[in-house]
């Protein structure tokens, strides 16, 4: 609202300041000239054309001073005190002091579109300053993120690895496992038919005829169920007609049960 206050009551002056000293100079010029209408016209583009060089060179000399154009400055400032020798020459009194006056106008409203150009680049610079500080806050965000994604990248790839030689870990464990199942079931399987390679030869020859009739357990006499305990599994077979691993179960069952004062005869 300032600004447009301002920019009002300068155009204003640029048109009210000039009238003054026009007139004067004007009317000096037409006095001159014997053929009045004659001397209204020359008058008239006379004062016009003074008064466009006094606000043209009281601008130039504003603005090349502020864009650091000394020697432009300086020839403005020279055609602007010529316009005020040139329109004060032969004046007295009041038309004089325009003269005077009308160069003031000229380079407070210079300096004044000087202050709004320098205030419009200021706030350009502010503007361009706050992109720039925007521009580098987007960046170091793009670069967190971009570093917080490689991390991540490479966290994953670790936790592949790890779980890549847990896997391993597991997979020669139970290979080994494995490895020791087999070698304890190989050992069973070898005692087994060890076992069966001495059972075998005994209960081969047994003939039908000589085989006696399987006996059942509730037909044996103490005697015969202590006699048991103390025999091979092939004896069994042989003697009381029974299967080998029926023979096995009564070696067991019918094994004397240990004391304790067998077990401390051991000890010693």
């Amino acid at each position: 609202m300032n600004k447009t206050i301002f920019t009002i009551i300068g155009w204003l002056s640029i048109i009210a300041t000039p009238v003054a000293p026009a007139y004067f100079f004007g009317a000096a010029v037409a006095s001159t000239i014997e053929t009045a209408w004659l001397g209204n016209i020359v008058g008239t583009f006379a004062a016009i054309g003074l008064e466009g060089i006094g606000i043209f060179a009281g601008h130039t000399a504003v603005k090349s001073f502020r864009l650091g154009l000394t020697r432009e400055g300086l020839v403005a400032t020279a055609v602007l005190i010529a316009y005020v020798v040139l329109g004060a020459y032969k004046l007295d009194g009041f038309g004089r002091i325009m003269f005077f006056m009308a160069p003031l106008g000229y380079l407070i409203l210079g300096l004044h579109d000087s202050i709004i150009v320098y205030e419009e680049k200021s706030i350009a610079s502010e503007n361009e300053a706050q992109r720039a500080v925007e521009a580098q806050l987007a960046a170091d965000n793009e670069t967190k993120l971009e570093a917080m994604r490689l991390e991540a990248e490479r966290q994953k790839e670790r936790d592949q690895l790890a779980d890549q030689r847990q896997e391993r870990i597991d997979q020669q464990a139970a290979e080994k496992e494995r490895l020791a199942h087999e070698e304890r079931m190989a050992k069973i399987a070898a005692k087994t038919a060890n076992n069966e390679a001495k059972i075998t030869p005994k209960i081969a020859k047994i003939t039908p005829e000589s085989s006696p009739s399987p006996r059942r357990k509730n037909t044996l006499t103490a005697a015969e169920k202590a006699a048991i305990a103390q025999m091979e599994t092939a004896d069994i077979v042989a003697t009381f007609g029974v299967k080998p691993r029926v023979a096995q179960m009564w070696r067991v069952e019918f094994a004397p049960p240990v004391t304790a004062g067998d077990n401390r005869l051991s000890g010693d």
